[in-house]
């Protein structure tokens, strides 16, 4: 998870985690928790978040924890761990969230964060620099796209980049090739698995190899005519040496995808910003652009 993700859900989280406690009229002394749902909610998304697993367990064993009501009567001791605990939780958050801030820069909604492959040396991290240096660069270079990227950080202790673009055409055609992109990986993936299945069945090499340049070919036709499409939507006139740099540079994508790399708009980007971009959660939903022009059609 992004630094600057982890920093959002805190601050949505911190507001709440805060103590409604009324005492009551009895002997020996309980009080009334009133906004035991709101607490409950957000110590859930703490622990899912693994940051604070030592004060999510003492709370967890807390009478209120489990309870399903809106409100709940504690016992005194229960109060004073609650009163213990639950403002030093808050503290603590509070200091992760200025901490994060004082090491990433403030969102901006041309940000297009990269998570790359994890590299294990020095030549995977340079091969991956190289590709992306390809895909970007490369199809940036061409008249039509005015500006390019820069480089703004590194995400601290995770393997994200993220880039800025230096205008909205240039993050709506980043979004265009991002997508195109999903579509060719799963062309690729169509490939490699009938292929498995193919090596299972134990068929003989030569119709192995003939079913491997067939799935070369049809990665190479469906990037071919995603290529084209983005050059029609984002280029004017006729460079077919351009088409063959979007072309090689959603096989690139292919690839890095096919290594767990993936790319997202600015946190808060404009929603139908976030919309031109795959949801890498659910890749399986994703589909050719073209397809849906030609049905509107």
């Amino acid at each position: 998870m992004r630094l600057r993700e982890i920093r959002d859900i805190l601050e949505n989280i911190i507001p709440f985690l805060e103590i409604e406690a009324t005492p009551r009229n009895s002997n020996p002394r309980t009080y009334q928790i009133n906004n035991i749902n709101k607490l409950q909610s957000s110590l859930k998304q703490l622990k899912e978040l693994g940051l604070f697993q030592k004060q999510v367990d003492v709370l967890e064993g807390l009478s209120f924890y489990s309870f399903a009501g809106k409100s709940i009567g504690i016992s005194e001791q229960e109060y004073r761990v609650l009163s213990k605990e639950i403002p030093e939780l808050r503290n603590i958050a509070q200091g992760i969230v200025t901490a994060i801030s004082q090491t990433i820069d403030k969102n901006d909604q041309n940000v297009i964060s990269i998570k790359i492959p994890i590299p294990q040396n020095f030549d995977d991290l340079e091969k991956i620099s190289g590709k992306l240096n390809k895909i970007f660069t490369q199809t940036l270079s061409a008249d039509g796209i005015e500006g390019g990227i820069t480089i703004k950080n590194f995400d601290t202790g995770s393997y994200w980049i993220d880039i800025v673009a230096s205008s909205k055409e240039t993050v709506a055609f980043i979004a265009g090739l991002t997508w195109a992109g999903v579509v060719v990986y799963k062309k690729f993936q169509e490939g490699r698995l009938l292929q498995e299945k193919a090596r299972e069945m134990k068929i003989s090499n030569n119709a192995i190899e003939e079913i491997v340049e067939k799935s070369k070919e049809a990665v190479n036709l469906v990037a071919d005519i995603e290529a084209n499409h983005l050059y029609k939507m984002f280029f004017k006139g006729k460079d077919n040496e351009q088409v063959e740099r979007i072309k090689m540079a959603l096989k690139e994508l292919a690839e890095l995808y096919s290594k767990g790399a993936e790319i997202h708009p600015a946190l808060n980007a404009p929603k139908e910003i976030i919309e031109k971009f795959p949801d890498f959660n659910k890749i399986e939903d994703v589909i050719s652009k073209i397809k849906k022009i030609e049905t509107k059609k």
